[in-house]
């Protein structure tokens, strides 16, 4: 992302849609991620687009918007479910941003999630026995259900 003016900025996706597919996300996704840095800057700088924006960012991957993601693959640790960490929050704060400001960025932010099914998929991959249990389980349900249904088909039939 880069600045162009006071209130303009360029984002490039040079290399970011096979980073993104890789992990499941939608570069919509990655849009919207940085349209919302976008507004946090605009909103913590006196409504202004700061000319570096390397004054927000911190070395450490916290799951915040303004994580450095000098390698481009973090990105991914900021895509589902992005955050504000506790000290971007007091910087905003202490920015005397409008009192409405942090509660919609927030309500937005956790409207950026992967698709279901790859959140089930990224579920099951971490929890592989878990996984097997309810699969199994859900498995000899059906087949019970089957068996009643089979035997009240079976009686209704036979009368």
């Amino acid at each position: 992302m880069r600045r162009l003016g006071d209130n303009l900025a360029v984002i490039s996706l040079f290399e970011m849609a096979d980073i993104l597919k890789g992990n499941h996300f939608k570069p919509e996704t990655f849009v919207l991620r940085n349209i919302y840095v976008l507004i946090a800057l605009y909103f913590g700088n006196n409504r202004t687009i700061p000319i570096s924006f390397l004054t927000w960012a911190h070395d450490d991957v916290r799951g915040c918007l303004f994580d450095m993601n000098a390698n481009k693959q973090d990105i991914v640790f900021s895509m589902h479910r992005p955050t504000l960490c506790h000290d971007c929050r007091n910087r905003m704060l202490n920015a005397q941003i409008d009192p409405g400001v942090l509660p919609a960025l927030d309500q937005e932010l956790r409207r950026l999630t992967k698709d279901l099914f790859f959140r089930i998929n990224d579920w099951v991959q971490e929890h592989p026995l878990w996984s097997l249990a309810i699969a199994a389980a859900a498995a000899l349900a059906l087949n019970v259900l089957a068996n009643v249904l089979y035997d009240v088909v079976k009686g209704a039939i036979s009368r």
